[in-house]
Formats: structure tokens, C-alpha cells, sequence
């Protein structure tokens, strides 16, 4: 038989030639329905290789695509003359010698050498995994996992050392060298194979069953193999390139291996192995050592080492066997085109250096190429970028242009010209070396809901992990954390977000934000209970006089949530009553919400018995049963997860397959288990899958060498790719003088992916790296690899005497840090219908118009106030229908018109369009806080204020016992202490007086009013009527809040004053705060007595504007409104409006609550325009381009843009209006 071997340099051909010889049956050919087998190098190879069949081939049947390691296995495994069983080739019989069964094995012998007795020379190994933190099993387990790992690459790559190392089979003739010497330090390598060989019984390695194989492999056409075919397969290590020479003397073997160059290179130097070596033949006196010295492409020989080596291996190892067929030159194709990347392709097939001449007559003269580069070429694009999110988007923007550079005119299905791509998306392929990194960005800049937008380009994400991916993967993972784990809050409410947990445990979606506010409310934090938060803060029992138990430890627990829970359903809580003394009934659960409780405690209830059932130490056989139990228990699979529900049960059935093929009998815990199964679903893809039609992400790897009309590489920044060779320190092939040729290099072979992306790309090349500190905007480099590209292009331009180019090419263009700067939309200096390819341009409408907004912000205002960035203009709003005659809304009460001002667009909402804005979820606490938040801290001060009130008036510990009952306080002395401050804060405001009463707060607030007035008014055509009753202590309508006084405050007390004095009540209406932080004096307003008439008009004033407020929103935030009459407005006025509503940076502004209503109705909310323009770095003079390139059917509308923005002069006189109209009589009434 024979060994046929294909070089081409574009996949393309090789595809064509391995369909031709498919086509061709053999004479003898093979029994019928007999498969034949295509070894491809990748998941992505194989898609790829499976279409290009098909364009190749009438019928493409009958096929079969193994790895080579699973084809490996197949044959050396299945040596017993049985017929073939093809079945089984996806599922090969157990090798004894895979790295995951060795995991195992040694993981069960490392157990049994923890004692000095097993031998001295495995106590470098004892040293690291006897430890006493805890973490010896862990330690154990993930050494086992390393070792498994070595020994499998000894047995590819140093198969001799093992053979001498256990002395079973002498005198085989395996690659790898004789072993180096073991120091003492190393002498458990060569004793711990031993051990795993006698363990292993009867089974034997794979270079012993190689050599059985040899021996015997003139029946394997019997046992069903009759040609086998390998197409692009990598660098196939000593031992498999042995497998294949060895199968080739039984059955015909076809390797496909793409060539970079057309002519011989295997001698071809690197630039420093070039000088070492020509400074060696000087110093043997030898004056020009030029002719001695092959070197070549400088480019393909610095980053073709991987491929010259196989090359070169083949050759040596399989062509001086003698039966090597090597095919003529007729797949080898010259690249054609003009351009950069085209002529770096020719330099490289032509072996063409800047400095040499070419190789013969036919080989094309490198100025040819080289002094026809236009200024403008885009072939080759590299792009300097902040992030990784930044990458992506002007990945798009790339995309988008080349997209629309590649149009031409085409009939669409009636006949009609239409604009379409020549450049389709599945010609586009995306590679980063750690995709899951662009995940977020990809699936947020490429969103998938876009799908209507002309500007959407289609896209997959093919080698997604289901780790990085499924959410019901990694909630099972947590689950298994559980015995480390505190169980605070988010996390364990963030496990209801999976929706087959919630359904396992009958929770709708509904009920889920019910029950986070009750979570949170009732003060639970973190901890089972208070058994299980000391286990977690104090794990062993401390010695005696050592330590004190945490005071107020149940407080904040799961257990004492839920009890609030349970008890606020079965008892009354507005007598106060606490249950056991320690915990007060939560209100909030009645009816049928009980039933959420319900299940809530039920499912805590399963997870505190799973904590304890995770808890043991078991064998592998036993932990799958439990977990697969735990998966039972836990989730209710349906068509969306029953993927990842069988991709985790499949996990744990491997587990105990495994550990039983080896016949393991180690114990371990949950830590160990945890591992594995996280390890085992890190190995599962549920991604979109390779070649789909789309523009394909992924991985560099799956898709190497694969041809697309444009390659883009993300990430090519400087440490990320190549990635550096971190090998064990044991191991033995890294040491000094021990690297073969063919041993695997993770540099050389990121080195070899780039130069196979370089020579992929059809059309265009586009590489992009982080280049900017994000914060610092420091200047960072690109990768090695990129630099090596930009040095040679600037030498070969050099060297054609195109020296200007050589400054520019390729592009390496500095993006900005924000879409949304102005640079991306300046007006070009010329007019070309397109922007030149170093201008940065965007497609992106969302960007062009905040780049408008801010620029022209910046020309008419010094400052921009983030309170009227609108996007509507307030004349522009729709009037909404008058208010029917009859209309409850037309009779308000006082307390309704409060509402109404202090937030009249969520009014707005409520009471004329039954619009109920859902508010942002709040942020659950997995701790305590020693100084409660601000709401809760008015709550406390309020229940307070209420328990001093009380009669007979209860003691400072009852209440503090309360208060802890309900879990607001903060533990322990600082929290006594923080209560004792605030009790005493309280009592002093209520034995404060009013001025000109004779009475303190206490007084009006615990003695009955003297009178009781029911007020109203209306307007004169009574379209409207105000109701209101007031309570009066003689002449005084006294008002109160324990806090600082805000404009809402003011404005309750004087629309009550408007009231009285409208109806001719000649009474003193006062409002008392408790004064500012660390001051004795207090907050007081009273509005001055008013005449009937002017009190009249002003109320009027008010419900003319509430019958407005019904029928279109108010531009009006009390707080804003309120400082900026009270500056007198202008310039000063706006400042304090916009920090009013802003807040200061320790707190939050009041009117904070008005957000999701003002967004609603004005279409952005009051932060945006200060968020931007804190973080954009615009020029002011810079101007906006209107011609952009923009794609034509993703148009920007610059002229709605700019009357957008002149909707701020309206929303701004909107707001001064309703400013001065309700506040300023409100400020000169004091």
C-alpha cells in the first residue's frame, strides 16, 4: 500500500483534490455500505470541509469524520479480528491509558502514597497535597488532573521514556529519545508510572499497542478499513505520525497539508537562527557564509516554524520509509489581486525577501508588487482600541463598510433594480483567542432583536462553552457550593431567575419580584440560621475564654425571615406583639400570597438538606447518584433547557463510568466533585455551531486555516496572543536541551494560527488590540506578531521605493474611547463618496445623534444641565381629551393635590391613564450594614417618633427589642449605640418648641386638635374643587416630619395654608423639621397670613395647573423647581436645579423617585445628559458631518436630530414657567 501525499496553499484546491479521489473507487474496493474515513483537524474544519464536498461532489455519502485521537483509539483498541463495529468509533472501548482515566488512577494511587512508608521518593508529591488548610483532597485531585495530563503527552511525544521507565517491552523502536536523568526531585516520574502500569493489568499503552499494531496490520482491510483520508490535520505528534505511517503499509493513506510556499522551505532559517548560524561559519573562517544559509520569507519562516517542522517530519519520517507518493504541483494557485494583503501572500509562495533576489526567472520581481500598493488600500486593517467593547463596535463599523464597498445592482423577485452585497455574511469570519471575552459586547453590538434594521448583519457564535453560556449549568454548579456557601440573599433569590429551579418548586414568574421585596423587607441578609452563620464565621469550636457568641445572631438569617413571614399571616401585627420575644410579624403576607411563602421556605427548606446531604465524603459511583438526584430535585426541564439538563446528567454519568473503568474506591467530597463536573460541562459546547450562513465567531482554533473573504482577529494585544508556554515545573520535556522537533509550543503554535489567518484571508485581513489604557489612556502595544507585521510591510515598501507608504501601511488606526465622539462625523476634506481609510467614520444613528446633541450643546450652552436633556419638546406633546364633566378627578382633595405636586407625571399616569410604572428592582444585601441606608434609617426614626408618642410610652429596651425584632437595627454595640443616638435625637425634636405656641411637638402631636374644619373651594367655573380637612390646636395648624425640610415639606404647608386663608381663617400654619446634621436649630417654615382674595387666586392657580397636569405632563421636580426660584433663576438658578435634582456624591436627590415617570414621558431620564458630559471630551469647534458614510437604508436624519435638540429651549421656558407659577408665591408668602 502507500502513502499519498497533497500540499496546496489554498484550502479550497485541497478540498477539490480530496473530492476527486473520494469519487475514485477502488479497484478491490470495500465491502458494500463500507464507510470511508475523513480525519478532519477541527469541528469547524469538518463543517467547512462538509460544504465544500458537497459543491464537489454529486452525492457525498457513507462518510465518516473522527479526530484522530478517537481513530487512534479505535484501531489499536480493536485488534481482535471481530468485524468492524463503526458504531463504536464515536465511542470507543475504554483506553486504560486516556488521560481521563489516569486522572482517576492516580488520583486512587496518590491516596495510597500520603504516608512516608510508600516510598521517599514520592515526598516532593506528599509535600504539596498533605496539607493541613483543608484543601488536601482539592490539592490531591488537581494534581492527579496534571499528571494524567503528562503522562498522556509522554505517551505522544516521549513514548521511549515510558518504554524505559517501566522496562516491559525493550528494543521497540519509538520516538522521544532515551529519558533524561532523574534528580532526586524527579524520581517519582518514573515510580508512579510504574505504578499506574500494575495497576492497569493486562491493558497496555498506546506505543505497546502500536507496536502490536505494526506487527500485525496486514488484515486490517478485514477488520473494515480500506483507504483513510486526512485533511488539514494540525502537527501530528511522533507517535500518531507513526500510527499513520504504520497504517499506510496496510491501506492507502491521502494527507492534505496546506502549504504556505510553492517551493522547498524545509531548510529556510529564522532571522536570528540565520545570524547564529552564519556567525558560526565565520568563526570557522569561512568569509561569506551566505550560500551555506537558507532563509527565505522572513515572514513565513518567524512564524511558519510549526508547519515547516511537520513538513519537514513527514518528509524525514515517512518518506525514508520508502512509499511515499507525493502528488504533482497542480493544487498549488499564486494568489492574484492587487493590493497589501495579496502581496504579502505572493512574497510568501514565492519564498520573496526584501533583500534577496527571487528564486528563478518565473518567480514575479517584489517591486512589482509592492510600488502598485495604492494609498488608500484597506486589504489590511488594524485598529487601536479602549476595550473590548469598543473593539466589537467598530468591528461592526468595519463590517458595515466593507459590506457597502462590496454593492453592486441586481434585479430583486418584480424585476426592480436594488442594491445588494457581493460580500455575503458567511464569507466573514471573526476569531479571538478567548472568544467568551466578546460574548457580552458581541450579543449587545450585534443584537439579535435588530433583526428588522437594514443595518442588522447576521451572526453565530459557534464554540460558546456551556459554562460560559447556560444559566441552568451554572445554577447547578452553584448548587454544589452550597456547603462553602453563606446563602445571602442575591444569591439565592438569583437562583430563581433560572427558570427550571423556579418551576421544580411551582414559582411563577410573577411572584418572583413579590417575594425579593419581602425578602428584603423583612430583613433577610444572609445564613440559614444561626447554627449555620457560625459555622461560617467560626468553623471550629473556639477554645474556652476565647471569643463571645455574636450577639443578635438570628437577626437577618433565613429562618428568622421566614418566620417573620409565616407569623405576619397567622397573627396580627398592629398590636406589636413579638413571637418567643425576639421576632415581630411581617404585615405584608395575606391572602393567597401565603402560598409564595410557602414555596419559598420550601424550597430553602431543600437547599439546607442539600447542604447537609453535599456535606459527606463519597465514591464516584455514589456522588452521580447524588447529584443526579440533585437535578431531579431542582429542576423541571422543558424544550429550552432539556439541552443543558442532559449535557450535566450526561457529565455525571461520565463520572461514575470513569472512576468505575478503573476501578477507583477513593472517597472525596464535594470540592473534588465540584470540579470534575465543572471541568467535564467546560468541554460541552452549546453554541451556534460553524459555517451557518452567518458571520461566524469563535475561537482561533476551530477555524484556522479556513478560508473566508474576510479574517478578523480580535485581541491581538501584547501578552494575550501568542500566549507564553506556562508548562509544569516537572515536566521533563521543558527542561533545558530536551525540545524535539515536532514538540507542541503554544507560542509557535499561536504563531502558526496567525500566519494561517494571514494567508486565509481572501479579501481583507482586520486585526484590532487594545491599544489604550481605558483609564489612563496610556498608549499600549499590539501584539509581537502584529509589530512583526508592520516591520515587514515598512521594509518591503522601503525596499519597492515606495517610502510614504511605508509611514501609513497598513492602516493602524487610534480609535476614541466613546462612540459618540465627534471625530467619527467630521466633514471630510475632500469628496469622495466614501471617508479614506485611516478617518474614523461610523454607522451608527444612536452615536451620530449623541454626538450632535453634545456639539450642540456645547455651542449655545457653557454648561449643560442634565435636567433638560429631553428628547420631546414640551409644545409638542399631545394634548390628552378634557377631563368629562362629570369626572371624580374634577373633585381633589387636599392630600390628592399634595400628591399631585410632589410627582405629576407619575400622577399623570396613575389617575388618568391607569399607567402603573413598575420601579427598578431594588438591590438585595447579603450583610448587615452598620449604619442603615437613608430610607431605612427615616423608617427607624419614624417608628421611633411613633413609640415615643405611645401611652403609657414604652422603654428605650423594649423599643430597641422591637425595632431588632423586625430587623432593622444594626447588630451588636455599635448598633445599641447607633439606637441610643437616634431615641435621643427623637426625644429632643419632640420637646422642641414651636415658636410662639407655648407648646413643644409633643404637645401637638399627642394632645387632640381643638377643632376640626372640612374647607373647600372651587374655581369660578367650578371645573374644579379643592376639599380638605384641617385640624386646628386654637389658631395653629401645626405640620411635623422628624427630618430635613424640603420643598415637598413647604409646599404641603402652604397649600393648607392657602386653604384656611381662603375661606377666611385668620390661623398660623407651621411646619417644623428636626433641623440639619449637627445643628440645634431648627427647620421651620410659616407662610404669612394671606387675604381671602389673594389666597383664592393662588389656589386657583394651583387647580388650573392640576387640570393641565391631567392632560399633559408637567414639566415640574419640586426639588429642582424649588432652587431654582429661590436663586431668582438665570444662570445661578439652573446650577442649583441641576445639583438639586443630581444629589451630592454620598446621597441620592429626593426626587430621584420622579426618574422612571420623566423617562416615560419625555423619552430620557434627568442623569443622561450629565453623565455625558462628564465623561465626553468633545471639541467645541469641531464640526458635524451631515455627508457621513452612512449606509443609504441606515440613514442618520441630522435635520430631526438638530430640532431635537431645539426642543431644550422649549422643555427649558416649559420648565421656568411651572417653576415660578407654583413656587415663587410660595417664597414670597413667608
Amino acid at each position: 500500500m502507500s502513502f499519498h501525499l497533497y500540499t496546496g496553499n489554498r484550502l479550497e484546491k485541497l478540498a477539490e483534490a480530496l473530492a476527486q479521489q473520494l469519487s475514485v473507487r477502488p479497484v478491490d474496493g470495500p465491502a458494500p455500505l463500507q464507510p470511508d474515513i475523513v480525519v478532519a483537524g477541527s469541528l469547524g474544519m469538518g463543517a467547512w470541509l462538509q460544504q465544500q464536498l458537497t459543491a464537489h461532489m454529486p452525492i457525498v455519502a457513507n462518510l465518516r469524520f473522527p479526530f484522530i485521537n478517537a481513530l487512534l483509539d479505535f484501531v489499536l483498541l480493536h485488534t481482535d479480528g471481530r468485524p468492524p463495529r463503526w458504531q463504536e468509533l464515536d465511542e470507543a472501548e475504554t483506553d486504560q491509558f486516556s488521560s481521563e482515566l489516569l486522572h482517576w488512577r492516580i488520583f486512587d494511587l496518590l491516596g495510597s502514597i500520603d504516608s512516608a512508608g510508600a516510598g521517599e521518593e514520592f515526598t516532593p508529591l506528599r509535600n504539596y497535597f498533605c496539607s493541613d488548610d483543608g484543601l488536601g483532597e482539592l490539592k490531591r485531585y488537581q494534581l492527579a488532573e496534571q499528571l494524567a495530563n503528562l503522562y498522556d503527552r509522554y505517551q505522544l511525544y516521549r513514548p521511549s521514556w515510558l518504554a524505559a521507565w517501566d522496562g516491559r517491552c525493550p528494543g521497540l523502536r519509538l520516538p522521544g529519545g532515551p529519558p533524561p536523568e532523574l534528580g532526586d526531585e524527579q524520581q517519582w516520574q518514573a515510580a508512579l508510572w510504574q505504578r499506574v502500569r500494575d495497576g492497569a493489568g493486562e491493558a497496555r499503552p498506546r506505543h505497546e499497542q502500536l507496536a502490536s499494531f505494526t506487527a500485525d496490520s496486514a488484515n486490517l482491510r478485514d477488520r473494515g478499513i480500506h483507504r483513510l483520508f486526512l485533511f488539514c490535520v494540525g502537527a501530528l505528534p511522533p507517535l500518531q505520525l507513526q500510527f499513520i505511517e504504520a497504517l499506510s503499509r496496510a491501506v492507502p493513506v491521502h494527507l492534505f497539508v496546506l502549504a504556505p510556499c510553492s517551493t522547498y522551505w524545509f531548510e529556510d532559517r529564522r532571522p536570528r537562527q540565520a545570524e547564529r548560524e552564519a556567525q558560526d561559519l565565520r568563526d570557522k573562517g569561512i568569509a561569506d557564509p551566505s550560500p551555506f544559509i537558507e532563509t527565505g520569507n522572513p515572514l513565513l519562516t518567524s512564524l511558519g516554524v510549526v508547519g515547516q517542522e511537520f513538513l519537514r517530519r513527514i518528509n524525514d519520517e515517512v518518506g525514508g520509509a520508502g512509499h511515499v507518493n507525493l502528488d504533482d504541483q497542480t493544487w498549488m494557485t499564486p494568489p492574484a489581486g492587487p493590493g497589501l494583503l495579496m502581496a504579502i501572500q505572493r512574497d510568501i509562495y514565492y519564498r520573496r525577501a526584501a533583500d534577496q533576489p527571487p528564486d528563478s526567472e518565473e518567480t514575479p520581481a517584489l517591486e512589482d508588487d509592492w510600488s502598485r500598493i495604492a494609498g488608500d488600500d484597506d486589504s489590511i486593517v488594524i485598529n487601536s482600541c479602549h476595550s473590548e467593547q469598543r473593539e466589537v463596535e467598530v468591528l461592526r463599523d468595519w463590517l458595515l463598510r466593507f459590506f457597502d464597498a462590496a454593492h453592486e445592482t441586481a434585479a430583486d423577485a418584480d424585476g426592480q433594480p436594488r442594491e445588494v452585497s457581493r460580500l455575503k455574511p458567511r464569507q466573514v469570519l471573526v476569531m479571538a483567542p478567548d472568544i467568551s471575552r466578546y460574548l457580552p459586547y458581541i450579543e449587545a453590538v450585534f443584537d439579535r432583536k435588530a433583526k428588522g434594521a437594514d443595518s442588522y448583519i447576521p451572526y453565530s457564535i459557534a464554540d460558546r462553552t456551556a459554562t460560559g453560556e447556560s444559566l441552568v449549568v451554572n445554577a447547578f454548579l452553584q448548587l454544589l457550593r452550597l456547603p462553602q456557601a453563606r446563602f445571602d440573599a442575591p444569591a439565592i433569590m438569583d437562583l430563581l431567575a433560572v427558570a427550571p429551579i423556579a418551576r421544580a418548586f411551582d414559582i411563577d414568574t410573577g411572584s418572583i419580584e413579590k417575594l425579593r421585596s419581602w425578602v428584603d423587607a423583612a430583613g433577610i441578609r444572609w445564613g440559614l440560621s444561626v447554627g449555620h452563620r457560625k459555622s461560617v464565621l467560626a468553623p471550629a469550636e473556639p477554645s474556652e475564654g476565647e471569643g463571645t457568641p455574636l450577639p443578635d445572631a438570628h437577626v437577618g438569617t433565613w429562618e428568622f425571615g421566614l418566620d417573620r413571614m409565616l407569623l405576619g399571616y397567622a397573627m396580627d401585627d398592629d398590636q406589636g406583639d413579638l413571637f418567643a420575644d425576639t421576632i415581630a410579624p411581617f404585615g405584608e403576607v395575606e391572602g393567597g400570597a401565603a402560598s409564595h411563602v410557602g414555596r419559598l421556605a420550601h424550597l430553602i427548606g431543600s437547599l439546607a438538606n442539600l447542604r447537609e446531604t453535599l456535606g459527606g465524603a463519597c465514591t464516584a459511583e455514589a456522588w452521580s447518584v447524588k447529584l443526579a438526584a440533585v437535578l431531579d430535585e431542582f429542576f423541571a426541564g422543558d424544550n429550552e433547557s432539556y439541552l443543558e439538563i442532559y449535557l450535566i446528567r450526561r457529565g455525571l454519568e461520565k463520572l461514575a463510568a470513569t472512576a468505575a473503568a478503573v476501578g477507583a474506591t477513593s472517597t472525596f467530597g464535594i470540592r473534588v466533585a465540584l470540579q470534575y463536573v465543572r471541568t467535564a460541562l467546560e468541554g460541552e459546547f452549546v453554541g451556534g455551531g460553524f459555517c451557518r450562513g452567518k458571520v461566524t465567531f469563535c475561537s482561533m482554533l476551530p477555524m484556522r486555516s479556513v478560508p473566508a473573504d474576510v479574517v478578523c482577529l480580535l485581541g491581538m494585544s501584547d501578552g494575550e496572543f501568542p500566549r507564553p508556554d506556562r508548562a509544569a515545573g516537572f515536566d521533563l520535556t521543558s527542561g533545558p536541551g530536551q525540545r524535539r522537533q515536532g514538540d507542541r509550543s503554544r507560542r509557535f503554535d499561536d504563531r502558526y494560527m496567525f500566519l494561517e489567518a494571514l494567508l486565509a484571508a481572501r479579501q481583507k485581513l482586520y486585526i484590532s488590540y487594545l491599544g489604550r489604557d481605558i483609564q489612563e489612556n496610556a498608549q499600549l502595544p499590539p501584539s509581537v506578531l502584529v509589530s512583526e507585521l508592520r516591520d515587514y510591510v515598512g521594509d518591503h515598501l522601503n525596499a519597492a521605493g515606495a517610502t510614504a507608504l511605508a509611514e501609513s501601511l497598513p492602516q493602524a488606526i487610534d480609535q476614541r474611547l466613546q462612540g459618540f465622539n465627534s471625530a467619527y462625523f467630521e466633514t471630510p476634506s475632500n469628496d469622495a463618496e466614501s471617508p479614506p481609510p485611516g478617518r474614523l467614520f461610523s454607522y451608527s444613528t444612536g452615536t451620530c445623534t449623541a454626538a450632535l446633541a453634545l456639539q450642540q450643546a456645547r455651542r449655545t450652552e457653557p454648561r449643560r444641565y442634565a435636567l433638560f436633556a429631553q428628547v420631546h419638546a414640551a409644545s409638542e406633546v399631545e394634548l390628552l381629551p378634557e377631563l368629562e364633566e362629570d369626572s371624580p378627578l374634577r373633585t381633589v382633595s387636599i392630600e390628592a393635590l399634595i400628591r399631585f405636586y410632589r410627582n405629576p407625571v407619575e400622577y399623570l399616569l396613575r389617575n388618568r391613564l391607569n399607567i402603573y410604572l413598575r420601579e427598578d428592582t431594588a438591590q438585595l444585601r447579603g450583610s448587615e450594614s452598620f449604619d442603615p441606608p437613608v430610607l431605612e434609617k427615616y423608617q427607624i426614626n419614624q417608628a421611633i417618633l411613633g413609640k415615643q408618642l405611645g401611652m403609657p410610652p414604652p422603654t428605650t429596651e423594649d423599643v430597641h427589642k422591637q425595632l431588632m425584632a423586625q430587623g432593622l437595627l444594626p447588630h451588636g454595640v455599635s448598633g445599641r449605640n447607633w439606637f441610643k443616638k437616634q431615641w435621643q435625637d427623637v426625644g429632643s425634636y419632640l420637646d422642641r418648641e414651636v415658636p410662639a405656641s407655648g407648646r413643644t411637638v409633643r404637645d401637638f402631636l399627642e394632645t387632640p386638635p381643638t377643632e376640626r374644619r372640612r374647607l373647600s373651594s372651587s374655581l369660578p367655573d367650578n371645573s374644579c374643587t379643592l376639599t380638605g380637612g384641617l385640624e386646628l390646636h386654637d389658631d395653629i395648624h401645626f405640620r411635623g416630619r422628624f427630618g430635613s425640610l424640603r420643598a415637598t415639606d413647604r409646599f404641603d404647608a402652604w397649600v393648607r395654608h392657602l386653604l384656611l386663608c381662603a375661606k377666611g381663617n385668620n390661623c398660623r400654619t407651621v411646619f417644623l423639621g428636626k433641623g440639619k446634621k449637627n445643628s440645634k436649630k431648627a427647620n421651620l417654615y410659616e407662610p404669612a397670613t394671606l387675604s381671602s382674595d389673594i389666597a383664592q387666586t393662588r389656589l386657583n392657580t394651583l387647580l388650573t395647573l392640576y387640570l393641565r397636569g391631567l392632560r399633559q405632563p408637567l414639566m415640574l421636580v419640586p426639588s429642582a423647581s424649588w432652587a431654582y426660584v429661590k436663586a431668582n433663576g438665570a444662570g445661578e438658578g439652573l446650577e442649583k436645579a441641576n445639583a438639586a435634582w443630581l444629589g451630592t456624591f454620598n446621597s441620592v436627590a429626593y426626587d430621584g423617585v420622579l426618574d422612571t415617570a420623566f423617562r416615560f414621558c419625555w423619552g430620557t431620564g434627568p442623569l443622561d445628559g450629565w453623565v455625558t458630559e462628564r465623561f465626553a471630551a468633545i471639541d467645541a469647534d469641531a464640526a458635524i458631518d451631515t455627508d457621513a458614510a452612512i449606509d443609504t437604508d441606515d440613514a442618520i436624519d441630522t435635520d430631526a436630530a438638530i430640532a431635537t435638540l431645539a426642543a431644550d429651549d422649549v422643555n427649558l421656558a416649559a420648565f421656568d414657567e411651572v417653576a415660578w407659577l407654583v413656587f415663587d408665591p410660595l417664597r414670597k408668602d413667608k
